[in-house]
């Protein structure tokens, strides 16, 4: 028979192994990944014969790798990342700079070459943020769908069905400045609060003034922290909050957006926009005292 790859995953969802059968190996597997996870990061691979893979992530983008450490028996390496703006790598260097991968990754995360100075394999499986590369099927893990890089689109519908937009396999408008890290919704971060709620207001088609009513003030600042445009348009100035998943956006201060349209019958585009630099001051420091 051809080789036959299985997957496994746990109960929230996440892939927790990998396995390749080959003709002559029966019920053991040829090959074999097994994964560990910190929430709904990629925290740690493990594979047969060959060792760990532990990875290691910037402290303000959540899926931007930094580095990852290898070991075998007692033998430890660190090797360093270094990524576009989007955070997704482009080249891997060791200790000593020497270059071990670098990778032609165009906009929607096709690979056109893989490169090496050391002329040795590396194994680098990270492509755009969020995904893992299978080099059985050549499409990307993307947590809760799988993506096709050659053509940009995931090849499952969206769960949440027309309630995420008419494109139900989008995976972003435009991958420079959004990512999808978790196949579920789009995110966006900013240099500061003005540069978000500018980006904010333009992604939900809120640029004229006249069209925009005030929906929603904040108790203790008695400042606008909400806006509704036609449609269903929206924008949100909000606050940290640890109530929803943190890879999200919701645990940094953000601005929520959404397109026009009705969530339930598709057209309507959403996504929250993080920023660098302190809480806004329209809203309360945290959602905890938000009472309206």
């Amino acid at each position: 028979m051809n080789p036959e790859t299985r997957y496994r995953y746990d109960a929230l969802g996440r892939r927790v192994s990998k396995a390749t059968y080959g003709r002559h190996t029966g019920h053991t597997a040829r090959s074999r990944t097994d994964f560990v996870w910190e929430g709904v990061r990629l925290l740690q691979e493990n594979v047969q014969q060959q060792g760990w893979r532990t990875y290691l992530y910037d402290a303000e983008q959540p899926y931007t790798p930094v580095a990852s450490v290898t070991g075998k028996g007692e033998s430890r390496q660190v090797w360093y990342y270094h990524t576009d703006v989007t955070g997704t790598p482009q080249e891997v260097t060791a200790a000593d700079g020497t270059l071990v991968w670098a990778g032609y990754i165009k906009g929607f995360g096709e690979n056109a070459a893989d490169i090496s100075n050391s002329g040795a394999y590396f194994h680098q499986p990270l492509r755009l943020p969020g995904q893992y590369f299978d080099d059985e099927t050549g499409l990307h893990y993307n947590l809760f769908r799988y993506y096709a890089p050659e053509c940009g689109r995931f090849v499952s519908q969206d769960p949440i069905g027309l309630a995420g937009g008419l494109n139900l396999y989008q995976y972003a408008p435009n991958p420079i400045r959004w990512i999808d890290p978790l196949g579920l919704a789009i995110l966006e971060h900013q240099s500061n609060f003005d540069a978000a709620r500018r980006t904010g207001f333009e992604n939900a088609g809120m640029t004229n003034p006249e069209d925009v009513t005030f929906s929603k003030v904040d108790p203790k600042t008695g400042t606008v922290v909400e806006f509704k445009g036609p449609n269903g348009a929206k924008v949100a100035y909000d606050a940290p909050h640890a109530d929803m998943d943190v890879t999200a956006g919701h645990d940094k201060p953000h601005v929520g957006w959404q397109s026009a349209g009705k969530r339930g019958s598709g057209g309507a585009n959403r996504g929250n926009i993080t920023y660098d630099g302190p809480q806004h001051p329209h809203r309360s420091d945290s959602k905890g005292d938000d009472k309206c």
